[in-house]
């Protein structure tokens, strides 16, 4: 399972990218960023940054142990979306939107 350390380090990287996320919002609500300089800077990290932050995450981090578990995560990551799309379908239907 997860220990400390992993927690630590998962923890760290969520921290920083919602705290660049949120600087881009406010860089961007500030008016800082024209619309042009937002679409560019989300090319770049949409094709060029994120494929490589996760090439270079799966090359220096990713262990025997962190593959036991790879398993478990895909099953997850794809009982809770439909868990998530089956409640908001019972929950909206006496309302009448679903």
């Amino acid at each position: 399972m997860i220990n400390a350390e992993s927690a630590g380090k998962l923890s760290t990287a969520f921290a920083t990218v919602f705290l660049i996320a949120g600087l881009g919002f406010v860089l961007q609500r500030v008016r800082w960023l024209s619309e042009g300089t937002v679409a560019q800077l989300t090319r770049l990290v949409v094709h060029i940054l994120l494929p490589c932050t996760l090439f270079f995450t799966t090359a220096t981090q990713v262990t025997l142990e962190s593959l036991a578990v790879a398993p478990a995560l895909i099953v997850l990551g794809i009982a809770i979306p439909l868990l998530g799309y089956l409640l908001a379908t019972l929950a909206l239907k006496p309302a009448g939107v679903a």
